[in-house]
C-alpha cells in the first residue's frame, strides 16, 4: 500500500488540530457522562440518548484516536497486528451505531412532540435503554459476521492514518459496503428526516396556536408540549445536523476512495479522518452551550462543585 509523506510543517499544524480534537472529545464527553450520571435519579429519557452518544464517542476518543495520531506523526503503524484489528473493528462499530442511535433520538422526539398521548406508553428509561442496547448488539453481531465470515482484515492506511478493512474479494467488499451504508446510514437517515419533518411541522403549528397567556400555556397537562421539550428537541436536531455535516463528506469520500472512477487528492483522505474525529466533539459542544441544565453542571465541574 502506498505510503503518503507529509512535510514537517504539515504534520505540526494538522497534528495540533488532531490532538486538540481528541482532547476536546475526551474531556467534553467525560463531562457529559458525569452530568448524566449525577442526574441518574431524575434521568429524563432524551438524556439517555445523549449519554449513549457520549459513551460511544468517548470510547473511540480514548482507544483509537491516540494510536491514530501517533501513526500520523510516525507515518507508520507501530502497535502490531492485533491492535490494528481491534481499532479498525472498533471504528467500524462506532460508525455503525452512531446514525442508528441518532435515529432513535428522532423517533423519541417524534412520539414526544407529535404523538404525545401515547408517548409514556412506549418511552421510559428502561425501554429506551433496551432500544439503544438492541442497536448496539445488532451492530456488534453484524460487525463480527462481516469480519470473521469474510474475512475482513484491517490494515493501516497512511492516507487515512488508521486501520481500514481490506476484503477477500470485490464481491465481498460490495456486500459489506451496501450493508453498512444501507442498514446503518441510509435507512436511519430516512427515519431521521421523516421524524423531524413531522416534529417541526407540529412545533410550528403549536407556536401559531399558542395562547397569549404564557402562564396558561405553562400550566397545560404534562402530556402537552412544553418549552423544555421544544428546547431539547431543537438541541437534539442540532446534534444530528452537526453530525451529518461531518459525516456526509466522510461517506462520499469513502465511497469514492473504493471506486476506480475518482482519483482523490491527499487532502480528501485527511479531511475524511479529521471530520470523523470532529463529530465526537459535537455532542458536548451543543449541550455545553445550548442546554441550561448541562451548562450549569459543566460550570459546576470546572468549579469543583
Amino acid at each position: 500500500m502506498e505510503v503518503y509523506s507529509r512535510s514537517t510543517t504539515h504534520k505540526s499544524i494538522q497534528g495540533f488540530f488532531l490532538v486538540s480534537i481528541d482532547f476536546l472529545a475526551i474531556s467534553g464527553n467525560i463531562i457529559v457522562c458525569w452530568v448524566v450520571f449525577r442526574k441518574r435519579k431524575t434521568l429524563r429519557v432524551p438524556y439517555l440518548y445523549v449519554f449513549a452518544l457520549a459513551v460511544s464517542d468517548l470510547t473511540v476518543a480514548i482507544c483509537c484516536f491516540p494510536l491514530c495520531i501517533q501513526a500520523f506523526f510516525e507515518n507508520a503503524w507501530a502497535h502490531g497486528h492485533i491492535l490494528c484489528q481491534f481499532t479498525g473493528f472498533l471504528i467500524y462499530f462506532w460508525a455503525g451505531i452512531s446514525v442508528p442511535t441518532l435515529a432513535l433520538t428522532a423517533v423519541n422526539r417524534y412520539f414526544r412532540v407529535v404523538k404525545t398521548q401515547i408517548y409514556r406508553n412506549y418511552f421510559s428509561v428502561k425501554s429506551s435503554l433496551f432500544l439503544i442496547m438492541s442497536v448496539w448488539v445488532f451492530t456488534l453481531c453484524d460487525g463480527f459476521l462481516s469480519t470473521f465470515v469474510g474475512p475482513v482484515i484491517y490494515q493501516y492506511d497512511s492516507r487515512f492514518f488508521f486501520c481500514i478493512g481490506t476484503f477477500a474479494s470485490k464481491k465481498h467488499r460490495l456486500i459489506i459496503g451496501v450493508l453498512l451504508h444501507l442498514v446503518h446510514v441510509l435507512i436511519p437517515l430516512v427515519v431521521i428526516v421523516a421524524c423531524y419533518a413531522s416534529v417541526f411541522k407540529t412545533i410550528r403549528t403549536h407556536n401559531a396556536n399558542i395562547t397569549p397567556s404564557f402562564q396558561a400555556w405553562r400550566n397545560q397537562p404534562l402530556t402537552a408540549l412544553n418549552a423544555w421539550e421544544i428546547r431539547v428537541t431543537r438541541l437534539l436536531f442540532l446534534v444530528i445536523l452537526g453530525f451529518f455535516v461531518c459525516w456526509i463528506p466522510v461517506i462520499v469520500i469513502g465511497i469514492l476512495s473504493h471506486s476506480s472512477v475518482a482519483n482523490l487528492p491527499a487532502f480528501a483522505y485527511e479531511l475524511y479522518t479529521v471530520l470523523a474525529m470532529t463529530s465526537t466533539v459535537i455532542n458536548p459542544f451543543v449541550y455545553g452551550l445550548g442546554n441550561r441544565e448541562f451548562r450549569r453542571e459543566f460550570m459546576g465541574v470546572f468549579k469543583g462543585t
